[in-house]
């Protein structure tokens, strides 16, 4: 009788330790991997912010200033890529995402002040210049789409006019995103950002508002290198 007593207590902690194992990997490995996706994106957040910072270094430390930033894509989905935009002026870091904490379909501004003279917006309302000394030079903005059984989300990081004032008079002030070598690439990329100096566009060649004035522009490049 004893020996039947310890069969039946051994088997019944073996019921319980299996159904407690069971029951961890039921509940446990969601928890993992929503942690992992978490980790993942928060991995390319930072990424992206670092790219912009160095984008604003490079362009404060004068002609010849270069940095070099890596960027890890997951390549599982044809749809992450990072693609510059040279004529809006802007740079998009397109990636797949789960457990995105940011609203979906609508852009979302995660650094920098203010939607003055940005893309994000109807170009009706974003007007012609930020203002120098009350908004950014540079803004990185982030929007999450939602559709065909994907969660993709855009980050993109821009810069724009910034209406200044001088010795000289107002002048409109910008990063002038450039990107000599090829303006898309994926998966592990090398990002090499440097100053190619400062130019004007004056006479002709200034910038007409939408009021029909021109007025000068100060231009410092930053050629953006993707390899």
């Amino acid at each position: 009788m004893k020996g039947q007593t310890q069969a039946i207590t051994a088997t019944l902690i073996t019921t319980v330790i299996v159904a407690a194992i069971a029951t961890a990997y039921v509940w446990g490995g969601p928890l993992l991997q929503k942690g992992q996706a978490e980790a993942d994106l928060e991995q390319v957040e930072s990424e992206v912010m670092e790219l912009h910072d160095k984008i604003l270094e490079v362009s404060n430390s004068g002609s010849g200033a270069a940095e070099t930033v890596s960027l890890e894509l997951d390549t599982s989905s044809g749809n992450t890529d990072i693609q510059i935009n040279e004529e809006k002026n802007f740079i998009d870091i397109r990636t797949n995402a789960d457990n995105i904490p940011y609203p979906g379909d609508t852009w979302t501004l995660i650094r920098g002040q203010s939607l003055q003279n940005l893309s994000i917006i109807n170009e009706t309302d974003a007007g012609d210049y930020g203002i120098g000394g009350e908004d950014s030079s540079g803004i990185v903005a982030v929007e999450p789409v939602s559709g065909a059984g994907e969660r993709l989300i855009t980050y993109r990081i821009e810069f724009r006019n910034l209406l200044t004032q001088t010795p000289e008079g107002t002048q409109l002030r910008k990063v002038d995103l450039q990107a000599p070598e090829g303006s898309t690439a994926s998966g592990d990329v090398q990002i090499t950002l440097s100053n190619r100096g400062t130019e004007f566009d004056s006479g002709e060649d200034s910038v007409t508002l939408s009021t029909g004035e021109s007025i000068e522009r100060q231009r410092t490049v930053v050629d953006v290198t993707l390899r």
